[in-house]
């Protein structure tokens, strides 16, 4: 409507021009989404026994050798925070060296729980790859979520299976139900708004969570 009254045109003509240039951003999101699985500036593939995988291009390298050669060992360290422990996945908080310092971040294993799991990730991606896509694909979109540094799998017979991926943790984060807990009634509202408009804006991306619950909400 704005760009119709400056322009003095219709408001047929402006809607058109808002819809091709949404069709034109998705088209451009959709081009980038594949940046991540390839090597260029942000980028590179990374190697080691037995898994295979991609990391963002400042990652320290000596760290990253340690943790190809060795990725369960993060698990068994009594030093790290161990977050999460099921039948599905394993989460820890761990000290990564970077270049502005040490960082906290949360490093999770992704559990093989068919025996299918190897053959299906020739098909479509892994839960792991679709975490990293979407941990690079969302802010790209203007949807904050928590930086992956690191992605791989361990492979065996030319298929992947456990998966482990490494990401940002974000400091003072609380999850939406702690939250909810924590509000009155006219803030709870708030969130609720908030939250309905986020969703919206997820699904107008062309993108779907899959798993959407208060617990994966911060």
């Amino acid at each position: 409507l704005a760009y119709s009254e400056s322009r003095r045109v219709s408001v047929e003509k402006g809607g058109g021009v808002e819809a091709e240039t949404w069709s034109s951003n998705q088209r451009f999101w959709r081009s980038r989404d594949q940046r991540c699985t390839k090597n260029n500036r942000y980028f590179r593939t990374v190697r080691g026994p037995g898994v295979r995988g991609f990391a963002v291009q400042e990652f320290d390298p000596d760290f990253l050798k340690s943790l190809l050669e060795n990725p369960d060992s993060p698990f068994d360290d009594p030093r790290n925070r161990k977050r999460k422990d099921s039948r599905s996945s394993t989460v820890v908080e761990l000290n990564v060296p970077t270049p502005s310092g040490l960082r906290t971040m949360i490093f999770k294993r992704f559990r093989v729980t068919k025996r299918s799991d190897g053959l299906a990730n020739l098909f479509r991606p892994s839960p792991t790859l679709r975490s990293w896509r979407f941990g690079h694909g969302l802010p790209d979109r203007g949807l904050p979520t928590p930086r992956p540094w690191l992605v791989f799998h361990r492979r065996r017979y030319g298929l992947s299976w456990e998966g482990y991926l490494l990401c940002e943790k974000i400091e003072e984060a609380r999850e939406l139900q702690d939250r909810v807990r924590e509000s009155t009634p006219s803030a709870r509202g708030d969130l609720i708004d908030r939250l309905a408009r986020l969703i919206r804006r997820l699904h107008q991306s062309g993108l779907s969570h899959r798993d959407l619950k208060a617990s994966n909400l911060l």
